[in-house]
C-alpha cells in the first residue's frame, strides 16, 4: 500500500473457488479491501451501489457477460510469442479461431487455463485464439451484477499463475504498433437488443459495469 497514514484495511471475502493448483479441499478466496472509510475503498464498492440501484429500479438483476483478450509474451525477449522477428508482413492473415502450430500459438496454456477455470467453478463459457498470433480470449458469464467483476479478477489470477508454470508472461496490455478490433474487453448484458460495450484490455471491470448501469439508469 502506498499510503503511510491510515493504511490499515479490512479484507471482505466476496468469492470462494476451489483451488485447481493444490486440489483436495483447498480454496481460493477473492477479497475486496475495505479502507478506514468504506467510501474510499476500491471501485467495487461504488459499482455495487449502482448495480443495486439498477436492480431496484428494474425489479430484476442484470446478468453480464465479459470477454477478456490477452497476449502471451516471452519473459526474456519481451515479445509476443509466435511473431516473426524481421517483419510484420506475415501477420496479414487472420488467426481468428484457427488451428495449427503456425497460427494457434500457446494452446496448451489456454487449455490449462480453461480446465483450471472449470475446476474453480468459474462460469467460463468460451475460450479461443484471436486474430493475432499469441492473442487469446475467454468469456465469463452470464453472471449477475458485481459478481462478474469478482470472477474476472479471479480468472486473471488463474491465468497469470498458469503463465508462471509455462514460463510466459500474460499481458493484458494492448499492442501499440498494430491495431486489432479484438484488443478490447467486451461487456454486455443478457437483455435483448443490448450492444456490446468496449473497454481497454486492462480495465477494472467494476468501472465498466458501473458505466453500463449508469447509462441504463439515466
Amino acid at each position: 500500500m502506498k499510503l503511510t497514514a491510515n493504511s490499515d484495511c479490512w479484507l471482505k471475502p466476496v468469492l470462494l473457488c476451489s483451488d485447481p493448483f493444490r486440489g483436495d479441499n483447498n480454496k481460493l478466496i477473492f477479497c475486496a479491501p475495505i479502507k478506514y472509510q468504506i467510501e474510499a475503498s476500491i471501485n467495487r464498492h461504488s459499482c455495487d451501489k449502482i448495480v443495486n440501484q439498477l436492480s431496484e429500479s428494474q425489479q430484476s438483476v442484470s446478468q453480464f457477460i465479459v470477454k477478456q483478450p490477452y497476449f502471451l509474451v516471452d519473459k526474456l525477449t519481451k515479445r509476443a510469442i509466435g511473431w516473426p522477428f524481421d517483419t510484420f508482413d506475415e501477420l496479414n492473415v487472420s488467426a481468428n479461431y484457427a488451428v495449427g502450430a503456425n497460427r494457434a500459438v500457446g494452446r496448451d496454456i489456454d487449455e490449462a487455463f480453461y480446465r483450471a477455470s472449470l475446476y474453480a467453478g468459474l462460469p467460463i463459457s468460451a475460450s479461443n485464439v484471436e486474430d493475432l498470433p499469441s492473442m487469446w480470449s475467454f468469456e465469463l458469464g452470464p453472471t449477475p451484477g458485481t459478481n462478474i467483476g469478482d470472477q474476472l479478477w479471479m480468472a486473471r489470477y488463474l491465468l497469470q499463475y498458469i503463465g508462471e508454470q509455462f514460463g510466459f508472461v500474460i499481458s493484458f496490455e494492448p499492442l501499440r504498433h498494430i491495431q486489432s478490433k479484438h484488443q478490447f474487453i467486451q461487456l454486455w448484458t443478457t437483455e435483448k437488443c443490448c450492444e456490446k460495450q468496449l473497454f481497454a484490455m486492462n480495465s477494472d471491470p467494476y468501472i465498466a459495469i458501473k458505466e453500463i448501469c449508469l447509462a441504463k439508469l439515466s
